[in-house]
């Protein structure tokens, strides 16, 4: 046992000294690449002396860069020593550009003045949750949607791709930013096409939603936005039961993946609305919206119900043909005013508004069972 237990005890004492050599080996490499380059630091401010957040400072070149705080600074690390090209960028405002000086190790100052005010600056700030200082919302309570058409300060475009079984794939397509300093829009487009696990079943649909949001002055906006949905798929209404409440049975040599219906049965819905609220504060706690809008459905299709009936003698069963062709048209308008208060430690939100509504329907559907009978195997 000893000679085995003294090798043991050696390796023991020696593991923490070489743990501490692998740490200081890592501080030292550290210590070199520090040493190796400089930081960048400093502030932006206005005009009239007034920190400028998120404004971008960075170095092309190199890639690097990083956005002031609330309080206008800044600061960009490892950059490589030398002098090098800082450029100041902000939405709406053109680009300034000031050379520095970096020494390796050390910290370099660099303080930034923009030419426009803070008062000018605000005009142009969109943010990832308000645009222009407030956020845009459609609600009646004060309270922001989670996507806003102005919800990035710059031009910006997103490509999804989304796929699964049965064929089935989804390219949505997001673009959005400012237009003009005053002016910021958003445009969302996606198509989708699925099969199902039952033979013939498909689905197609197509949206788009375009928006823009406009701000007359520090304390009104106007939000517009419009959508259009089209879904064309195939009517499915399961196998159907035979003899049913009899013996009930499935069609004899069916199963359930098997589709019953006709191979040109169709239902398309197309369904368009357009919208419009504008919104007006008061102060910081109390603000009113108008909301207007209006939408257009029709839905059309054709198509034979499942066999819930009695099966013939010859294996044949009478099946429904059924038609339907709707419309629906709405109008809507909403005044809301909003605001929030205090009663000792409790804050309360106030809403008071008016809604109208109006519906206009058109409806035609026509069924019938007289068609001649079907055997299931000459159906599909």
């Amino acid at each position: 046992m000893r000679q085995f237990l003294l090798p043991a005890l050696a390796i023991a004492a020696l593991a923490p000294q070489l743990t501490q050599a692998q740490t200081s080996a890592t501080e030292l490499a550290a210590s070199h690449s520090r040493r190796g380059t400089g930081t960048i630091k400093g502030v932006v401010r206005t005009s009239d002396g007034q920190p400028a957040p998120f404004v971008s400072v960075g170095i092309a070149k190199l890639g690097k860069g990083a956005n002031t705080g609330d309080d206008g600074s800044f600061e960009i690390k490892g950059v490589e020593p030398g002098s090098h090209l800082l450029q100041v960028s902000f939405v709406g405002l053109k680009p300034q550009q000031q050379t520095v000086t970096v020494t390796a190790g050390q910290t370099t100052t660099a303080d930034i003045a923009l030419p426009e005010s803070a008062a000018e600056l605000k005009e142009v700030v969109v943010t990832g949750t308000s645009t222009i200082n407030r956020p845009a919302t459609a609600s009646k309570a004060d309270i922001a949607p989670l996507d806003l058409p102005q919800s990035i300060g710059v031009v910006t475009s997103s490509v999804e791709m989304r796929v699964g079984s049965y064929n089935f794939y989804k390219p949505i397509v997001d673009l959005y930013g400012p237009l003009t300093k005053n002016l910021a829009f958003r445009v969302v487009g996606t198509y989708e096409n699925a099969q199902s696990y039952r033979d013939v079943v498909t689905s197609k649909r197509f949206y788009v939603n375009p928006s823009l949001l406009y701000k007359f002055g520090e304390k009104t906006d106007l939000l517009v936005q419009a959508d259009y949905l089209r879904s064309d798929i195939t009517p499915d209404a399961g196998v159907g039961i035979l003899n049913q409440n009899i013996d009930a049975q499935l069609p004899t040599g069916s199963t359930r993946n098997n589709f019953i219906n006709s191979k040109w049965a169709y239902n398309v819905t197309d369904q368009a609305s357009a919208s419009a609220v504008l919104n007006h504060r008061f102060s910081d706690q109390w603000r009113f919206n108008v909301v207007g809008g209006i939408t257009d459905t029709r839905v059309h299709g054709l198509g034979i119900g499942v066999p819930n009936g009695t099966i013939a003698a010859n294996g044949d069963w009478t099946r429904t043909l059924a038609a339907v062709q709707t419309g629906e048209r709405d109008w809507n308008a909403q005044l809301n005013v909003n605001g929030k208060f205090k009663t000792g430690p409790l804050t309360h939100q106030l809403l008071v508004g008016a809604d109208a509504l109006r519906i206009v329907t058109n409806n035609a559907s026509g069924y019938t069972s007289s068609i001649p009978a079907y055997t299931y195997r000459l159906l599909n």
